[in-house]
């Protein structure tokens, strides 16, 4: 095996004069676990830049996916289904490098850990276990390494040493950050969490490592302005982070505006499973100011609460408990708005959801909201942990159900601009520009020219250069 810091990189004078554009770069990606269902590096390999791609589980294709995908079929459970989904059409076994035993290993001590600092320990253990193998591996022609928060570090300090450029994915916001944010509203509704929050022995080495991180990256991509913004405040690299919001996979058929509704009351919809950090409590209290009996409330998802959480909760709304995807269209046409009050979301993709449906969303900056929603015209930013402000808004659609048939409107339409196909141009067009910059940083560092209107050359490594 070659480690990438072995690797020769040295370029001569010929090279660093040639003429190209720059379709590049050539990307590895290293991520752990099926995140994003494996867009990223199958972006890249659509668009040419993929060298290549490591990840802990992958059904390549084979005699192995097609025994699989057939018990998954005949016997559709979810562990199954879920083993089954660990693989892309696009992605071919050459460029793909899994490590299942690794994942196993994963998966084992994930159950055997217990909530809060042994499961920090874990996700360490993963992070530099993960990038210890990959950093061990044939990089090939990879001029740049695309890695994602926590799971980094080793990847991008071999990555440093062969001088190529270095791309971190927040995928979520930064963990000391988020935590003190849902330790606040844990405060605020005492005794409604399934467990409470404690102390964790291993956030802060787990923080630092994030921090590490980001101050060896090159670019940071990150959902949402949210997560450009706590990037800011735990670490001081926001200057680095570049918002690419994501997408919907798919976009719903033959959805119509919804019409005004007279003579019933306003429906309110609340989707997801952390309750406390996604503000369920704000949703009880919004709805308590707006008035129990003027709305009719579901909420949705395997809300972690506790006996007086959940006692709290069914007061104000029906608990329906998880619904699978396939099924969640009929929520959605139920609904008029629905409400994400939520504290840290990286990027709530049931704002899309909604959306896309034709639902109004109340949500909050913290949702990645702000980078979706135009205020008032497709849907309403209160701040977090504001269920006054949410009334007001629940009032405002209640009284006025024309401008609620508008809001359905324009939310559909604006739902269009974040299918998958516009993440991947984003993420792409962000990637080529923060090479270009690289390249050009590091060319100046060599004292060597950019001609202007010349392509850029194929610069990877240090600049130690042939006579």
């Amino acid at each position: 095996m070659c480690a990438p810091e072995n690797l020769k990189f040295e370029v001569g004078h010929s090279v660093l004069s040639r003429s190209a554009p720059i379709d590049g770069p050539k990307v590895l990606v290293a991520q752990l676990g099926a995140r994003r269902h494996y867009l990223v590096p199958a972006t890249f390999h659509s668009n040419g830049m993929l060298a290549r791609f490591f990840t802990d589980l992958y059904l390549c294709p084979g005699g192995a996916e097609r025994v699989v995908q057939e018990c998954a079929r005949l016997a559709p459970l979810s562990g199954l289904r879920r083993l089954a989904g660990r693989r892309d059409p696009g992605l071919t076994g050459e460029l793909v490098k899994s490590y299942p035993f690794f994942a196993f290993q994963c998966k084992v001590r994930a159950r055997l850990a217990t909530q809060g600092s042994g499961l920090t320990r874990t996700w360490m253990w993963a992070g530099h276990e993960f990038g210890r193998r990959v950093v061990q591996e044939e990089w090939g022609n990879a001029q740049a390494v695309y890695s994602f928060s926590s799971t980094s570090l080793e990847i991008f300090e071999a990555a440093k040493r062969a001088g190529m450029m270095c791309v971190l994915d927040f995928a979520t916001a930064p963990r000391r950050f988020e935590s003190a944010l849902t330790g606040q509203q844990a405060a605020r509704y005492e005794g409604w969490a399934s467990r409470p929050p404690g102390l964790d022995a291993s956030a802060s080495e787990y923080a630092d490592r994030q921090n590490r991180e980001s101050e060896l990256a090159d670019v940071i991509i990150c959902a949402s302005s949210f997560v450009k913004n706590a990037v800011e405040a735990e670490s001081g690299q926001g200057s680095k982070a570049v918002v690419v919001p994501l997408g919907l996979r798919s976009l719903p058929l033959h959805v119509a505006p919804k019409p005004p509704v007279y003579g019933r009351p306003l429906r309110v919809l609340f989707v997801g499973d952390d309750a406390i950090r996604k503000g369920i409590g704000d949703l009880c209290r919004a709805i308590d100011e707006f008035g129990r009996q003027r709305c009719e409330v579901r909420i949705v998802g395997s809300v972690d609460l506790s006996r007086i959480g959940r006692e709290q909760a069914s007061k104000r709304a029906k608990l329906v408990g998880a619904v699978p995807r396939q099924e969640m269209r009929q929520q959605y046409e139920w609904a008029d708005v629905c409400v994400l009050p939520s504290v840290s979301d990286t990027f709530g993709l049931v704002v899309l959801e909604a959306m896309s449906f034709g639902v109004p969303v109340i949500t909050t900056p913290n949702t990645g909201g702000a980078d979706v929603i135009v205020d008032g015209e497709n849907g309403f930013i209160v701040p977090i942990m504001s269920p006054g402000d949410i009334a007001e808004r629940l009032e405002i659609l209640d009284a006025d159900r024309v401008r609620l048939a508008a809001l359905s409107q324009k939310a559909i339409t604006r739902s269009g601009d974040f299918s998958m196909d516009r993440y991947g141009t984003r993420l792409i067009a962000a990637v080529r520009a923060a090479f270009e910059r690289f390249t050009l940083e590091k060319r100046s560092a060599c004292g060597i020219a950019h001609p202007a209107g010349e392509g850029l050359p194929n610069l990877n490594g240090r600049c130690s250069s042939s006579p």
